[in-house]
C-alpha cells in the first residue's frame, strides 16, 4: 500500500534553488570550457611575456598564470615547450595533481601545434598516449584506433582513413570531433603524410588527386599557405611535395580528361601560372613544371578554337580545318599564349591558364601565339593565315606580356618571315606547305 502524504499543519515552503548551475557557471568562467583559451590574445600574449622573464622556470610561475599555459606552450618565435625542463615541469604538475581538464586542454593544443621537427611535440604525445585514459571524448577512442599521439604513426594513420574513404575534408575532420582540427598542425601532417602515400599510386588510381586537392583546402584557403609567415619551410615543402604528387605521376602517361582539368584548375589557382608566376614555383622540379607546361599549351590551344568558334562572324570552314591541324599533334608545341578580347575575357573563368589582351579589334576576336623550337607562330580567328617569325626577328610578337599591355592587332601582324600563304603555286595543300616549313626549321614533325 503506498502511504499516504503526511500533512501536520505546517506551511510549505519550495525547496532552495540548486547552486549547481551557478557554481558551473562560475567554474567555467574562471577556467574555460572546452578546449578554448578563457583569455584574450593581449592576454596570452603578456603571460608569454612573464614566461620569459621567469626564464622559462616552471617554479617560478605563478599558481593563477599555470591554468593558462597549455594556451601559448607552442606559441611565439621560441614557444615555451620547447625548453626541456619547462615541459617536464609541467607534464609533472598535471601529471601530480590528476588535471584531467589540464589534460584535455594539452591534447587540443597538441594538435593545433603539432609540428613533427619540434622535439616538444614528441614529448607531449609520448605524455598524452600514455595518460590516454585520462582524457575526455574523442580522445581515448582516437588513441585506441588511430594511435593518434604517436607522431610516427597517427598522422599517417588518419592520412590513409581519408585517402580510402569518400567523405569530403571537411566531413573527415568534424568526425573526429577535435576542436579546430580542419585548421590544426595535424592536418598540415596528415596532408603531409596523405601525399607522400598517394603519389606513387596516383596513375593507377587518379581518384587520388582530387583527394589530395580537397584535403589541401582548408574552408577557402590553402592548407600550406595558413602557415607560410609562421612556419616557411614547413609550407615551402608542403606545397612543393603536393605540386610534385600531382604531377609527377603524368610524366609519360595522360590522365583522365576529368582528373587533368580538376587538377589544372587546383594548380593554377593555388601556384599560379607557371610562365609567370615563377617565384611560386620555387623548390618545384623541372619534372613537375613539364607537365604543367604541356597541360598548359593544351588548355590553351583548346581554348583558343573554343573562343573562335563562337564567333558568328568567322569563317567556320576554316576554323575547322585550322583547329584539326593543331589538335592533332600538340606535343610539337612547346608553348602557347591565348589572346582574347572583350568578350573573350568574359567567357573565361579564373583558373584558366594566363593569357594576352587583343586590342584594337572587334570584341570576337581572338589570337593565339605558338613557340615551336625557334619559331612564333600566330594565329588569329578572322586571318585566313597564321604568320611565322624567326628567332631574332625584333618585330616578333613576345608572350607572357601582362594584360594591362594590350596586343594590338594591327602590329601583330609586321613583317613576319614566312605563312603558308607564300608560294600557293606549287601543287601542296596549306597544311603540308606549313608541316614541311615547320619540319624543316625545327626538325619536328607534324602528323597530317
Amino acid at each position: 500500500m503506498q502511504a499516504a502524504a503526511l500533512d501536520f499543519g505546517y506551511p510549505r515552503f519550495a525547496p532552495p534553488p540548486a547552486k549547481t548551475p551557478a557554481i558551473a557557471q562560475l567554474l567555467v568562467e574562471r577556467y574555460g570550457v572546452h578546449a578554448r583559451p578563457r583569455k584574450s590574445e593581449n592576454a596570452l600574449e603578456a603571460l608569454l611575456r612573464r614566461l620569459r622573464l621567469a626564464h622559462y622556470d616552471w617554479n617560478k610561475v605563478l599558481p593563477s598564470d599555470r591554468l593558462d599555459v597549455v594556451w601559448v606552450l607552442w606559441h611565439g618565435v621560441h614557444p615555451p615547450a620547447e625548453h626541456a625542463d619547462f615541459l617536464l615541469g609541467y607534464l609533472q604538475w598535471v601529471e601530480q595533481s590528476q588535471r584531467r581538464l589540464q589534460a584535455g586542454r594539452l591534447a587540443a593544443a597538441w594538435v593545433a601545434a603539432l609540428d613533427p621537427s619540434l622535439p616538444s611535440i614528441r614529448t607531449a604525445g609520448d605524455w598524452l598516449a600514455r595518460h590516454a585514459t585520462w582524457l575526455p571524448d574523442p580522445w581515448p577512442a582516437l588513441a585506441m584506433q588511430f594511435d593518434i599521439f604517436a607522431i610516427d604513426k597517427g598522422p599517417a594513420n588518419l592520412a590513409d582513413a581519408f585517402l580510402g574513404s569518400d567523405e569530403t575534408a571537411q566531413k573527415f575532420f568534424a568526425q573526429l570531433n577535435i576542436p579546430a582540427a580542419n585548421e590544426s598542425g595535424l592536418a598540415l601532417e596528415i596532408l603531409t603524410v596523405a601525399t607522400a602515400h598517394a603519389k606513387p599510386w596516383i596513375a593507377e588510381e587518379p581518384r587520388l588527386a582530387a583527394r589530395l586537392c580537397d584535403l589541401s583546402l582548408s574552408e577557402n584557403s590553402f592548407r600550406p599557405d595558413t602557415v607560410k609567415n609562421c612556419a616557411p619551410v614547413r609550407a615551402r615543402s608542403i606545397r612543393g611535395a603536393l605540386a610534385e604528387a600531382l604531377l609527377t605521376p603524368w610524366q609519360e602517361q595522360t590522365p583522365p580528361a576529368e582528373t587533368q582539368a580538376q587538377t589544372l584548375a587546383f594548380v593554377i589557382r593555388h601556384y599560379g601560372d607557371v610562365r609567370v608566376t615563377r617565384d611560386r614555383w620555387t623548390g618545384i622540379s623541372a619534372m613537375a613544371e613539364a607537365v604543367m607546361r604541356r597541360w598548359l599549351v593544351e588548355e590553351s590551344v583548346t581554348a583558343y578554337f573554343r573562343l573562335a568558334a563562337q564567333s558568328k562572324s568567322v569563317d567556320h570552314a576554316r576554323l575547322t580545318e585550322r583547329a584539326e591541324f593543331w589538335l592533332a599533334d600538340l606535343g610539337v608545341i612547346d608553348d602557347a599564349w591565348l589572346l582574347c578580347s572583350g568578350r573573350g575575357m568574359t567567357l573565361l573563368d579564373r583558373d584558366h591558364p594566363a593569357h594576352g589582351t587583343l586590342g584594337g579589334c572587334a570584341p570576337d576576336r581572338t589570337a593565339i601565339l605558338l613557340r615551336i623550337g625557334d619559331l612564333i607562330i600566330l594565329e588569329s580567328s578572322h586571318e585566313t593565315h597564321e604568320s611565322i617569325w624567326f628567332a631574332g626577328n625584333l618585330l616578333a610578337p613576345a608572350l607572357y606580356r601582362p594584360t594591362e599591355q594590350p596586343y594590338w592587332a594591327n602590329a601583330l601582324m609586321k613583317s613576319p618571315d614566312f605563312s603558308s600563304a607564300f608560294n600557293q603555286k606549287d601543287n601542296y595543300t596549306w597544311q603540308e606547305r606549313l608541316a614541311r616549313f615547320i619540319e624543316r626549321k625545327t626538325e619536328r614533325k607534324i602528323a597530317l
